[in-house]
């Protein structure tokens, strides 16, 4: 839409076309919803996976760790389907995925019932970008808005004495939330409205509750051999 001679130029400049753009956008956001396409991901607060791997002496990878999170949800909402989950062009992504995979292998609490057991992990071939393949822009577009809304978060995270109950823990952050004015782009408020969104946020309390309900085990995260 930036370019003057592009399939967009009619509503070139675009600051002179904002209510044009604004209804365009929010038609593309009605057909997401309509189409029931339903949106997930996985984030790791880096400041946390640190503490957790001083205090554990583990070397857990944010990358695998945040892979293993989305196989959590995916696994979940279509168990005893086959499901394959392709992951955009990162540096050692196969090796990543593998310790992902190690990751659930080792879960006894979701792993009996099978969550993982149908899904293909798998890196976008090398000759394919998100320019080729639509529905990684989609997930690019997403996770851009959703890292700055977490970021924008920071502030609540670092609060003392938040409850260490789930329940609890995410609705004093909803009170906290509403009492800020935290805004996100239209564009992707529109999403949130029409389209299904599930994720999982590995913060301090969060890794302390996997690691407790897995009992610690964490396959090649500990020393350096592994």
């Amino acid at each position: 839409m930036s370019k003057p001679n592009g399939a967009f130029k009619k509503w070139y400049p675009a600051h002179e076309h904002e209510p044009e753009l604004a209804a365009f956008q929010g038609d593309l956001a009605k057909v997401i919803g309509q189409s029931g396409l339903r949106a997930f991901g996985s984030i790791v607060r880096l400041k946390d996976l640190n503490r957790f791997n001083a205090e554990t002496g583990l070397r857990l990878d944010p990358y695998s760790l945040a892979a293993y999170g989305c196989m959590l949800i995916v696994g979940r909402d279509y168990l005893g389907h086959s499901v394959e989950l392709i992951f955009d062009h990162v540096e050692k992504v196969e090796s990543k995925l593998a310790r992902a995979r190690a990751y659930a292998e080792a879960d006894h609490y979701y792993g009996p019932d099978g969550v993982f057991r149908k899904a293909v992990l798998a890196g976008l071939p090398e000759e394919l970008t998100s320019k080729e393949v639509h529905a990684m822009q989609a997930a690019d577009f997403w996770v851009w808005e959703w890292r700055k809304h977490q970021l924008k978060l920071d502030e609540w995270h670092e609060i003392e004495g938040r409850p260490s109950d789930f329940d609890q823990r995410w609705a004093h952050m909803q009170e906290w939330f509403r009492s800020r004015p935290i805004t996100l782009r239209k564009s992707a408020q529109a999403l949130i409205e029409r389209a299904p969104f599930i994720g999982i946020i590995w913060d301090y309390q969060q890794m302390c509750d996997a690691h407790q309900a897995r009992d610690g085990l964490w396959p090649l995260a500990r020393g350096h051999s592994e």
